[in-house]
Protein backbone atom coordinates (compact mmCIF):
# COMPACT_ATOMS: atom_id res chain seq x y z
CA UNK A 1 0.00 0.00 0.00
CA UNK A 2 2.09 2.79 -1.24
CA UNK A 3 0.72 6.27 0.22
CA UNK A 4 1.77 9.37 -1.51
CA UNK A 5 1.78 12.65 1.45
CA UNK A 6 0.83 15.94 -0.55
CA UNK A 7 1.96 18.72 1.50
CA UNK A 8 3.36 22.29 1.07
CA UNK A 9 3.96 22.70 4.56
CA UNK A 10 5.42 19.69 5.40
CA UNK A 11 8.88 21.21 6.17
CA UNK A 12 7.05 23.43 8.62
CA UNK A 13 5.17 21.90 11.08
CA UNK A 14 6.92 18.52 13.02
CA UNK A 15 3.31 16.95 12.94
CA UNK A 16 3.23 15.79 9.37
CA UNK A 17 6.99 13.98 10.34
CA UNK A 18 5.31 12.07 13.62
CA UNK A 19 2.01 11.35 11.21
CA UNK A 20 4.82 9.47 8.87
CA UNK A 21 7.09 8.06 11.16
CA UNK A 22 4.02 5.98 13.40
CA UNK A 23 2.06 4.92 9.52
CA UNK A 24 5.77 3.49 9.08
CA UNK A 25 5.96 1.42 11.94
CA UNK A 26 2.59 0.30 10.96
CA UNK A 27 4.11 -1.24 7.36
CA UNK A 28 3.22 1.58 5.28
CA UNK A 29 5.25 2.10 2.13
CA UNK A 30 4.91 6.30 1.96
CA UNK A 31 5.93 8.44 -0.72
CA UNK A 32 6.22 12.49 0.67
CA UNK A 33 6.03 15.28 -2.20
CA UNK A 34 6.33 19.26 -0.78
CA UNK A 35 6.25 22.02 -2.90
CA UNK A 36 7.79 25.13 -1.17
CA UNK A 37 8.98 28.95 -1.41
CA UNK A 38 12.49 28.75 -0.38
CA UNK A 39 16.07 27.01 -0.35
CA UNK A 40 15.56 26.82 4.08
CA UNK A 41 12.92 24.81 3.64
CA UNK A 42 13.73 22.57 0.64
CA UNK A 43 16.76 21.39 2.79
CA UNK A 44 14.78 19.80 5.49
CA UNK A 45 16.29 16.37 5.80
CA UNK A 46 15.10 14.88 9.21
CA UNK A 47 17.29 11.59 9.98
CA UNK A 48 13.90 9.58 10.84
CA UNK A 49 12.67 9.69 7.41
CA UNK A 50 16.06 9.07 6.23
CA UNK A 51 14.44 5.48 4.54
CA UNK A 52 11.25 7.21 3.41
CA UNK A 53 11.08 8.38 -0.27
CA UNK A 54 10.15 12.14 -0.25
CA UNK A 55 11.00 15.22 -2.40
CA UNK A 56 10.77 18.85 -1.07
CA UNK A 57 11.17 21.44 -4.27
CA UNK A 58 11.88 24.88 -4.13
CA UNK A 59 9.55 25.42 -7.08
CA UNK A 60 7.01 28.48 -5.93
CA UNK A 61 7.70 31.67 -5.79
CA UNK A 62 4.69 34.53 -4.32
CA UNK A 63 2.98 35.00 -7.77
CA UNK A 64 1.71 31.66 -7.02
CA UNK A 65 -0.63 32.92 -4.69
CA UNK A 66 -2.64 34.28 -7.30
CA UNK A 67 -2.16 32.30 -9.99
CA UNK A 68 -3.60 29.20 -8.39
CA UNK A 69 -4.61 27.22 -11.20
CA UNK A 70 -0.44 27.77 -12.81
CA UNK A 71 0.54 26.99 -9.63
CA UNK A 72 -1.39 23.25 -9.46
CA UNK A 73 -0.46 22.84 -13.16
CA UNK A 74 3.37 23.33 -11.74
CA UNK A 75 2.77 21.36 -8.94
CA UNK A 76 2.00 18.38 -10.86
CA UNK A 77 4.00 18.85 -13.67
CA UNK A 78 6.76 18.87 -10.96
CA UNK A 79 5.48 15.80 -8.62
CA UNK A 80 4.76 13.41 -11.91
CA UNK A 81 8.70 14.12 -12.86
CA UNK A 82 10.20 12.73 -9.73
CA UNK A 83 7.36 10.12 -8.52
CA UNK A 84 5.84 6.80 -10.31
CA UNK A 85 2.56 8.18 -9.71
CA UNK A 86 1.57 4.86 -11.42
CA UNK A 87 2.41 2.79 -9.08
CA UNK A 88 0.61 4.88 -6.14
CA UNK A 89 -2.48 3.67 -4.55
CA UNK A 90 -3.85 6.32 -2.41
CA UNK A 91 -3.03 10.00 -2.22
CA UNK A 92 -2.90 12.13 1.11
CA UNK A 93 -3.59 15.67 0.60
CA UNK A 94 -2.94 17.97 3.89
CA UNK A 95 -4.79 20.81 2.75
CA UNK A 96 -8.20 21.04 0.89
CA UNK A 97 -7.11 23.95 -1.65
CA UNK A 98 -3.24 23.35 -2.82
CA UNK A 99 -2.61 20.08 -1.53
CA UNK A 100 -6.18 18.72 -3.18
CA UNK A 101 -6.53 20.40 -5.97
CA UNK A 102 -3.41 18.04 -6.86
CA UNK A 103 -4.48 15.00 -5.67
CA UNK A 104 -8.09 16.11 -7.84
CA UNK A 105 -5.66 16.08 -11.00
CA UNK A 106 -3.99 12.86 -10.13
CA UNK A 107 -7.25 10.95 -9.88
CA UNK A 108 -8.55 12.83 -12.86
CA UNK A 109 -5.42 12.08 -14.44
CA UNK A 110 -4.68 8.61 -13.41
CA UNK A 111 -7.56 7.12 -11.30
CA UNK A 112 -5.82 7.24 -8.15
CA UNK A 113 -8.54 7.55 -5.09
CA UNK A 114 -7.83 10.46 -2.65
CA UNK A 115 -8.08 11.31 1.36
CA UNK A 116 -8.34 15.73 2.11
CA UNK A 117 -7.50 17.10 5.05
CA UNK A 118 -9.05 20.34 6.36
CA UNK A 119 -7.36 22.75 7.92
CA UNK A 120 -6.97 27.07 9.05
CA UNK A 121 -6.04 27.87 5.05
CA UNK A 122 -8.78 26.04 3.82
CA UNK A 123 -11.40 27.43 6.27
CA UNK A 124 -10.50 30.67 7.04
CA UNK A 125 -8.53 32.22 4.06
CA UNK A 126 -9.31 30.69 0.64
CA UNK A 127 -13.18 30.09 1.55
CA UNK A 128 -12.85 33.77 2.19
CA UNK A 129 -10.32 35.30 -0.18
CA UNK A 130 -10.67 32.83 -3.01
CA UNK A 131 -14.40 32.94 -4.00
CA UNK A 132 -13.38 31.96 -7.39
CA UNK A 133 -12.26 28.81 -6.35
CA UNK A 134 -15.43 27.92 -5.50
CA UNK A 135 -16.31 25.00 -7.67
CA UNK A 136 -12.27 23.42 -7.42
CA UNK A 137 -13.14 23.40 -3.87
CA UNK A 138 -16.62 21.41 -4.63
CA UNK A 139 -15.25 19.79 -6.91
CA UNK A 140 -12.50 18.49 -4.18
CA UNK A 141 -14.83 17.59 -1.71
CA UNK A 142 -17.14 15.65 -3.98
CA UNK A 143 -14.16 12.99 -5.31
CA UNK A 144 -12.51 12.52 -2.34
CA UNK A 145 -12.73 9.20 -0.45
CA UNK A 146 -12.55 10.55 2.74
CA UNK A 147 -13.05 14.46 4.10
CA UNK A 148 -11.35 14.37 7.33
CA UNK A 149 -10.90 17.47 9.81
CA UNK A 150 -8.66 17.83 12.36
CA UNK A 151 -11.02 19.49 15.32
CA UNK A 152 -14.78 19.56 15.60
CA UNK A 153 -15.06 23.24 15.25
CA UNK A 154 -13.84 22.92 11.80
CA UNK A 155 -16.11 20.38 10.72
CA UNK A 156 -18.86 22.55 11.60
CA UNK A 157 -17.49 25.46 10.29
CA UNK A 158 -16.70 24.31 6.20
CA UNK A 159 -20.34 22.34 6.72
CA UNK A 160 -22.07 25.52 7.65
CA UNK A 161 -20.52 27.20 4.64
CA UNK A 162 -21.62 24.62 1.90
CA UNK A 163 -24.70 24.49 -0.13
CA UNK A 164 -27.14 21.52 0.68
CA UNK A 165 -26.62 19.97 -1.92
CA UNK A 166 -23.11 19.41 -1.82
CA UNK A 167 -23.83 19.11 1.71
CA UNK A 168 -26.04 16.04 1.37
CA UNK A 169 -23.10 14.54 -1.50
CA UNK A 170 -20.27 14.75 1.06
CA UNK A 171 -22.18 14.30 4.32
CA UNK A 172 -20.89 10.08 4.69
CA UNK A 173 -17.40 10.94 3.67
CA UNK A 174 -16.69 13.16 6.51
CA UNK A 175 -14.14 11.99 9.92
CA UNK A 176 -12.61 14.06 12.75
CA UNK A 177 -9.14 12.90 13.82
CA UNK A 178 -7.05 14.59 15.70
CA UNK A 179 -3.44 15.84 15.36
CA UNK A 180 -1.37 13.69 18.11
CA UNK A 181 1.39 15.12 20.58
CA UNK A 182 4.82 13.83 21.16
CA UNK A 183 4.38 10.44 22.74
CA UNK A 184 7.57 12.03 25.89
CA UNK A 185 4.61 14.34 27.52
CA UNK A 186 2.10 10.97 27.68
CA UNK A 187 4.87 8.92 29.01
CA UNK A 188 5.66 11.54 32.12
CA UNK A 189 2.33 12.88 32.84
CA UNK A 190 2.20 15.47 35.39
CA UNK A 191 5.87 14.39 37.13
CA UNK A 192 6.19 18.15 38.59
CA UNK A 193 4.75 19.36 41.81
CA UNK A 194 3.41 23.01 41.90
CA UNK A 195 4.29 26.04 43.74
CA UNK A 196 1.47 27.18 45.21
CA UNK A 197 2.33 30.63 46.50
CA UNK A 198 0.74 32.26 43.42
CA UNK A 199 -1.66 31.26 40.37
CA UNK A 200 0.69 30.52 37.56
CA UNK A 201 -0.50 31.24 34.11
CA UNK A 202 1.32 29.90 31.35
CA UNK A 203 1.66 30.60 27.10
CA UNK A 204 3.54 28.66 24.74
CA UNK A 205 3.47 29.18 21.27
CA UNK A 206 4.34 31.66 18.16
CA UNK A 207 4.39 35.39 18.61
CA UNK A 208 2.46 36.06 16.13
CA UNK A 209 -0.94 39.05 15.81
CA UNK A 210 -3.30 36.27 15.48
CA UNK A 211 -1.95 34.37 19.18
CA UNK A 212 -3.27 37.39 20.74
CA UNK A 213 -0.51 38.09 23.71
CA UNK A 214 -1.66 40.99 24.43
CA UNK A 215 -4.66 40.79 25.25
CA UNK A 216 -3.62 37.54 27.34
CA UNK A 217 -1.54 39.81 29.32
CA UNK A 218 -4.00 42.84 30.05
CA UNK A 219 -6.15 40.17 31.29
CA UNK A 220 -4.02 38.18 33.56
CA UNK A 221 -3.17 42.05 34.71
CA UNK A 222 -7.08 42.86 35.33
CA UNK A 223 -6.82 39.15 37.56
CA UNK A 224 -4.17 40.50 39.55
CA UNK A 225 -6.43 42.50 41.14
CA UNK A 226 -8.28 40.08 43.10
CA UNK A 227 -5.24 37.73 43.84
CA UNK A 228 -1.88 37.07 43.00
CA UNK A 229 -0.95 35.59 39.49
CA UNK A 230 2.04 35.23 37.58
CA UNK A 231 2.36 34.98 34.01
CA UNK A 232 5.28 32.98 31.90
CA UNK A 233 5.91 33.63 28.11
CA UNK A 234 7.06 30.66 26.20
CA UNK A 235 8.05 31.68 21.89
CA UNK A 236 10.05 32.39 19.47
CA UNK A 237 11.34 35.25 17.39
CA UNK A 238 7.87 36.13 15.19
CA UNK A 239 6.30 38.67 13.89
CA UNK A 240 4.90 40.32 17.49
CA UNK A 241 8.10 39.40 19.28
CA UNK A 242 9.69 42.95 19.31
CA UNK A 243 6.28 44.46 20.25
CA UNK A 244 5.75 41.90 23.34
CA UNK A 245 8.96 42.69 24.75
CA UNK A 246 9.17 46.50 24.13
CA UNK A 247 5.23 46.46 26.48
CA UNK A 248 7.13 43.76 28.96
CA UNK A 249 10.18 46.43 29.47
CA UNK A 250 8.44 48.25 31.85
CA UNK A 251 8.55 47.44 35.79
CA UNK A 252 4.95 47.35 35.37
CA UNK A 253 4.85 43.86 34.24
CA UNK A 254 7.49 42.97 36.45
CA UNK A 255 5.14 39.86 37.31
CA UNK A 256 5.39 38.04 33.94
CA UNK A 257 8.30 35.82 32.75
CA UNK A 258 9.51 35.92 29.40
CA UNK A 259 11.54 32.52 28.61
CA UNK A 260 11.79 33.16 25.04
CA UNK A 261 12.29 29.71 22.76
CA UNK A 262 12.08 26.06 24.71
CA UNK A 263 13.42 23.59 22.52
CA UNK A 264 14.11 20.63 24.84
CA UNK A 265 11.06 18.42 25.22
CA UNK A 266 11.68 17.68 28.68
CA UNK A 267 12.27 21.44 29.49
CA UNK A 268 9.08 22.32 27.57
CA UNK A 269 7.37 19.55 29.69
CA UNK A 270 8.47 20.79 33.14
CA UNK A 271 7.32 24.22 32.58
CA UNK A 272 3.77 23.17 31.81
CA UNK A 273 3.94 20.72 34.60
CA UNK A 274 4.99 23.23 36.95
CA UNK A 275 2.13 25.82 35.72
CA UNK A 276 -1.75 25.82 36.83
CA UNK A 277 -3.52 27.03 34.00
CA UNK A 278 -2.38 27.30 30.20
CA UNK A 279 -3.87 29.96 28.14
CA UNK A 280 -4.17 30.79 24.16
CA UNK A 281 -6.91 32.68 23.46
CA UNK A 282 -6.01 33.18 19.82
CA UNK A 283 -8.45 33.46 16.37
CA UNK A 284 -7.90 31.00 13.59
CA UNK A 285 -6.25 28.50 15.36
CA UNK A 286 -6.24 24.93 13.39
CA UNK A 287 -5.46 22.94 16.29
CA UNK A 288 -3.04 24.01 19.05
CA UNK A 289 -0.69 21.06 19.86
CA UNK A 290 0.24 23.31 22.87
CA UNK A 291 -3.38 22.50 24.71
CA UNK A 292 -3.02 19.23 24.47
CA UNK A 293 0.44 19.31 25.73
CA UNK A 294 -0.68 20.97 28.57
CA UNK A 295 -3.49 18.95 29.52
CA UNK A 296 -0.90 16.28 29.52
CA UNK A 297 1.09 17.67 32.68
CA UNK A 298 -2.58 17.90 34.44
CA UNK A 299 -2.68 21.23 33.19
CA UNK A 300 -6.42 22.76 32.25
CA UNK A 301 -6.73 24.94 28.78
CA UNK A 302 -8.22 28.26 28.01
CA UNK A 303 -8.98 29.00 24.19
CA UNK A 304 -11.23 30.49 21.69
CA UNK A 305 -14.68 29.13 21.13
CA UNK A 306 -15.13 27.53 18.01
CA UNK A 307 -11.12 27.63 17.41
CA UNK A 308 -8.45 24.75 18.08
CA UNK A 309 -9.39 21.97 20.00
CA UNK A 310 -12.65 23.45 20.80
CA UNK A 311 -15.51 20.68 20.89
CA UNK A 312 -13.15 18.04 22.44
CA UNK A 313 -13.88 18.53 25.57
CA UNK A 314 -17.81 19.47 26.12
CA UNK A 315 -18.28 16.75 28.50
CA UNK A 316 -15.44 17.77 30.46
CA UNK A 317 -14.09 20.32 32.93
CA UNK A 318 -10.55 20.47 31.66
CA UNK A 319 -11.17 23.70 29.83
CA UNK A 320 -12.62 26.94 29.09
CA UNK A 321 -13.43 29.18 25.87
CA UNK A 322 -14.05 32.55 25.63
CA UNK A 323 -16.38 34.10 22.97
CA UNK A 324 -14.47 36.75 22.16
CA UNK A 325 -10.64 36.70 22.40
CA UNK A 326 -10.57 40.23 22.64
CA UNK A 327 -12.81 40.79 25.73
CA UNK A 328 -9.84 40.68 28.31
CA UNK A 329 -12.27 40.66 31.41
CA UNK A 330 -14.04 37.53 29.71
CA UNK A 331 -10.50 36.02 29.84
CA UNK A 332 -9.81 37.41 33.09
CA UNK A 333 -13.23 35.64 34.28
CA UNK A 334 -12.72 32.68 32.24
CA UNK A 335 -9.07 32.10 33.95
CA UNK A 336 -10.68 32.56 37.56
CA UNK A 337 -12.99 29.97 36.66
CA UNK A 338 -10.55 27.42 35.83
CA UNK A 339 -8.48 28.52 39.16
CA UNK A 340 -11.77 28.08 41.41
CA UNK A 341 -11.50 24.22 40.60
CA UNK A 342 -8.20 23.47 40.49
CA UNK A 343 -7.52 20.24 42.33
CA UNK A 344 -5.55 16.56 41.89
CA UNK A 345 -8.43 15.67 40.70
CA UNK A 346 -8.67 17.85 37.74
CA UNK A 347 -5.54 17.30 37.00
CA UNK A 348 -6.12 13.34 36.60
CA UNK A 349 -8.93 14.08 34.37
CA UNK A 350 -6.79 16.76 32.53
CA UNK A 351 -4.05 14.02 31.60
CA UNK A 352 -6.64 11.93 30.50
CA UNK A 353 -7.67 13.88 28.55
CA UNK A 354 -4.86 14.24 27.16
CA UNK A 355 -4.87 10.39 25.87
CA UNK A 356 -6.59 10.36 22.86
CA UNK A 357 -4.22 12.76 21.01
CA UNK A 358 -1.81 9.73 20.77
CA UNK A 359 0.24 8.99 17.77
CA UNK A 360 -0.10 5.34 17.67
CA UNK A 361 -3.88 5.93 17.85
CA UNK A 362 -4.11 7.90 15.51
CA UNK A 363 -2.04 6.59 13.14
CA UNK A 364 -4.11 3.25 13.02
CA UNK A 365 -7.24 5.29 12.54
CA UNK A 366 -5.19 6.50 9.17
CA UNK A 367 -4.58 3.24 8.50
CA UNK A 368 -8.12 1.91 8.48
CA UNK A 369 -9.10 4.77 6.33
CA UNK A 370 -6.15 4.09 3.78
CA UNK A 371 -7.40 1.15 3.66
CA UNK A 372 -10.93 1.38 3.13
CA UNK A 373 -10.28 4.30 0.62
CA UNK A 374 -8.16 1.83 -1.46
CA UNK A 375 -10.91 -0.66 -1.35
Amino acid sequence: MNILHISNDFPNSSLYKQLVMHLDKLGLEQTIYSAVRSEQEASYNPEELAHIEYHIKNILSLHDQLLFRLKIRKIFKDLCQYINVGDLKLVHAHTLYSDGAVALKIKQEYGIPYVVAIRNTGVNIFQKYRPDLRFRKDKILREASKVIFITPAYHDRLLSKLDENLKRDVKEKLITIPNGIDSFFLEHSGENDKDNSSLKVLYVGKFIKRKNIKSLIKAVELLRNKKPVKLTLVGGSDDDKAKIKKMLSSDKYAWVDYLGQINSVNELRQIYASHDIFAMTSYNETFGLVYIEALSQGVPILLTKGEGVDGYFEKEDVSETVKDPYDVKEIAQKIGLLADRLDNKLKKRCIASAKIFDWSRISQQYKSIYQNSIE
